[in-house]
């Protein structure tokens, strides 16, 4: 199935080009299925395999640079100029820090919906190439008026992480919006993971993010996992703090699941009381996703009572409580989840080495990944239409006779020879298809989304009974 963080690069790219055109175009009635084998579609998908395809020359020079910057200012040329900025490095830092104090770039809107303007495009590549000459200008950006122009600095200064980032990045943290608080925090994330920055920066961080939890209303779970990051023996120490246990605490789910993603235990006594509190109101989203970690965290108590407990809440009438349920059922049977390790799997071996259970697996994430963001459409157009025997196969085998079901009216649409493994033809056998036929994908889709079969909570029993091909040290061998 090929790389899979590539694979979900593709379903996100192809869903934004396709709601982005129809939001210029104003063709709204138009469907997805028309969109990508229409003229605009691939004319799209074109554009953007040109831009993945960018190269620059050996012998860059400096007015080269220049007029790439400038590009930046045209809609049509804007991302292709991106792409040879962020090539070009370190070369490009000086011209591209004179354009962010050059007003024009904060006032040029672009098409694009996603980024606001010239100026966005700016910081986009210099965030890219974290450059320690761009502190003193960042620096001074975070005393800007503009919120956005706040965030996009303070997002650069965390990225660099260097001890002359701190007066900066601990102004944004402290920021009135919170929009420029999370996106410091997300600098700092990004410098972490990309083994970028110094200790110095890093211990006087920590704090500041720990008041985070005060200060937000959202975004718990990032900074419980930047913590994390940061320095675990001290979050851990934080972060079971009995002052977070309260049913109202709003930064607990999100402490919950940074706990449960580094498997540290908590004791089943604070556990129980959260779960008893939140049983007649997991229709709610907020305590839903809080008693969906709540159960995930008794499974890792492996408590002899918890399974019972646990599987209370698998037919719950709330998707999100009842699969979490069923992944708390994995980690009670000493199983990591499916999904990563699956996943894991095909970016360490490919698909092809994967065992049946675990294709079966990957296929039908594949195919509830697209559905979701796409409709079938968008499965069949993408690679992951090529395993369509497999997932039916699958299917059956988890014991998901309604999705079967409804799978096996999609592929009668493409006639008796079905879709096509191969992908180039599949995309034509679309492309044939009547207009009508995306009134029959449509009702497939919104059948599809009611997830008669729970998919998940199938997909983790299934992982339960075939233990040995989810183990999370198969990833280690």
């Amino acid at each position: 199935m090929g790389d899979p963080i590539s694979y979900l690069l593709v379903i996100v790219v192809v869903a934004v080009l396709f709601w982005a055109f129809r939001r210029r175009s104003g063709k709204d009635n138009q469907s997805f299925r028309e969109y990508i084998t229409g003229p605009d579609g691939i004319a799209s998908a074109r554009r953007f395999r040109d831009r993945q395809n960018v190269t620059v020359p050996d012998n860059v020079d400096d007015s080269m640079i220049e007029d790439w910057v400038r590009q930046l200012l045209n809609p049509v040329d804007e991302n292709f100029a991106l792409e040879r900025l962020k090539l070009t490095g370190q070369q490009a830092v000086p011209a591209l820090l004179h354009a962010l104090e050059n007003p024009i770039y904060a006032s040029t809107k672009l098409a694009e919906f996603s980024t606001p303007t010239a100026l966005h495009r700016v910081f986009h590549i210099l965030q890219a190439i974290k450059p320690s000459d761009a502190v003193g200008v960042a620096t001074s950006l975070i005393e800007r008026e503009d919120k956005e122009i706040r965030k996009e600095a303070a997002l650069l200064l965390g990225s660099i992480a260097t001890t002359g980032c701190i007066p900066g990045v601990l102004k944004a943290l402290e920021d009135e919006d919170g929009f420029v608080r999370s996106y410091a925090r997300m600098g700092i994330e990004r410098a972490i993971e990309g083994g970028a920055g110094e200790s110095g920066f890093f211990d006087a961080v920590f704090e500041p993010v720990v008041r985070l939890f005060d200060s937000d209303r959202h975004g718990f779970h990032r900074t419980a996992r930047c913590l994390m990051s940061l320095d675990s023996e001290r979050a851990i120490k934080i972060m079971l703090d009995k002052r977070f246990f309260k049913p109202d605490n709003k930064a607990l789910a999100g402490i919950l699941k940074a706990l449960n993603e580094s498997q540290v235990s908590i004791p089943k006594e604070w556990l129980n009381p959260l779960i008893d509190e939140y049983r007649d109101k997991c229709n709610e989203p907020p305590v839903s996703f809080c008693l969906g970690q709540v159960l995930i965290a008794l499974g890792h108590t492996k408590d002899r009572n918890a399974e019972g407990v646990i599987r209370s809440f698998i037919d719950s009438e709330e998707s999100r409580v009842r699969d979490d349920a069923s992944l708390a059922l994995c980690v009670f049977h000493g199983l990591a989840d499916p999904l990563e390790v699956v996943f894991g799997l095909e970016r360490k071996v490919g698909f092809d080495k994967l065992t049946k259970a675990q294709k079966y697996v990957s296929c039908i994430y594949g195919l509830k990944g697209e559905v979701e963001n796409g409709g079938l459409s968008q499965y069949f157009f993408n690679s992951t239409g090529d395993y369509v025997s497999i997932a039916m196969e699958a299917l059956k085998a988890i014991n998901a006779p309604h999705t079967a079901t409804l799978m096996q009216h999609a592929i009668d649409m493409f006639g008796k020879d079905g879709p096509s493994s191969d992908r180039q033809k599949r995309i034509k056998q679309l492309s044939r298809m009547k207009s009508k036929q995306d009134d029959e994908f449509g009702w497939l889709d919104k059948t599809f989304y009611e997830d008669n079969d729970h998919l998940i909570v199938q997909l983790n029993l299934y992982a339960i009974e075939h233990q040995e091909d989810f183990q999370s040290n198969l990833l280690l061998s």
